[in-house]
């Protein structure tokens, strides 16, 4: 008696699966690699992410870092005070209404806690 010759497929329904009562665990199978997948590549878009922001940060404070003293005090900077001006820790108040438009324009950042007091 021959063996039945069975051709390579990659159905599910296709009679070796079929036969062998695989076709649930080959389904159960291709889920799992493509939740794999799938969290790979969030794993993978997560550390591009963080480091496309660390070089963006380190861009900025650069750029600040190059500036004069001057004029970072004319921001209302300070050396010191770069990082948590680039990290976003720094509040600038909201532009001055018509009753000041004689004041000087010139606003200072102040640390939000600093802010909020």
């Amino acid at each position: 008696m021959t063996t039945p010759r069975f051709e390579k497929s990659t159905t599910l329904n296709s009679y070796p699966y079929h036969y062998l009562g695989l076709t649930d665990y080959v389904q159960l199978e291709l889920e799992a690699r493509r939740m794999r997948s799938r969290a790979i590549a969030a794993f993978l878009n997560k550390i591009v992410g963080s480091l496309v922001a660390s070089l963006r940060r380190s861009a900025a404070e650069a750029e600040l870092r190059a500036l004069d003293d001057r004029t970072l005090h004319d921001m209302g900077l300070s050396r010191s005070s770069i990082p948590a001006a680039v990290a976003g820790e720094m509040y600038r108040p909201a532009a001055p209404s018509n009753e000041n438009a004689g004041e000087a324009k010139v606003q200072t950042l102040k640390a939000k806690a600093e802010a909020a007091a």
